[in-house]
C-alpha cells in the first residue's frame, strides 16, 4: 500500500521529532529545564525553527556562520550580482543594526531577486539556501530596493 504525501509528511515531522528529542537529551542531560524546553521546542513548526530553539535554550550554537565560510558566501553572491547584472553593496547597515554592517544586492523587486538568489544557490549546490542566508530584509531606496543579508559581512 502506497503512502500519501501528508503520511509520507506525517512520517518525516515524527522523524524529525525524535531527532530533535535525541539533541536535546544529548545537550541537556538530565537537566530540570529538559522538559520545560522540550515543549517550547515541539511547539516550532519547522526544523530550523527548532534548531533555533534548541540553540536559544541550550546557549549553544549548532548551525550558523562559521567564519571560514562567509568568504565563501560573498563570493557566491558576487558571482550572482554578476551573472543576473545587480550590484552588490558590501558594507550596507540597514534599520536596526546599530552601525554594523553587511551585504546587500540592489535591485527592483526584491522578491523576485530573493527567489533567483536561491534558485542560484540550489544550482551551485547549496543544500540548505535558508540557513546560507540567514536573516535577510529590505530596505526601499527610492526607485530601488535593497535586499541585505544580516548575517553576511565582508571582514
Amino acid at each position: 500500500m502506497a503512502l500519501s504525501s501528508m503520511d509520507s509528511g506525517k512520517r518525516l515531522a515524527f522523524v524529525v521529532r525524535e531527532s530533535v528529542r535525541e539533541i536535546l537529551k544529548e545537550l541537556l542531560g538530565k537537566d530540570y529545564n529538559a522538559e520545560i524546553a522540550k515543549r517550547a521546542l515541539l511547539k516550532e513548526s519547522t526544523l530550523l525553527n527548532q534548531i533555533k530553539a534548541i540553540e536559544k535554550i541550550c546557549n549553544t550554537k549548532i548551525v550558523g556562520e562559521e567564519e571560514d565560510r562567509i568568504p565563501d558566501k560573498v563570493e557566491w553572491i558576487q558571482e550572482f550580482c554578476d551573472l543576473y547584472g545587480y550590484q552588490l553593496e558590501r558594507n550596507y547597515s540597514g534599520r536596526g543594526m546599530l552601525g554594523k554592517t553587511c551585504i546587500g544586492i540592489i535591485c527592483q523587486n526584491s522578491y523576485q531577486t530573493l527567489v533567483e538568489l536561491a534558485d542560484y544557490l540550489h544550482r551551485i549546490g547549496i543544500g540548505s539556501v535558508s540557513l546560507t542566508l540567514g536573516e535577510i530584509c529590505k530596505d526601499e531606496m527610492g526607485l530601488d530596493q535593497i535586499l541585505y543579508l544580516k548575517g553576511i559581512s565582508v571582514k
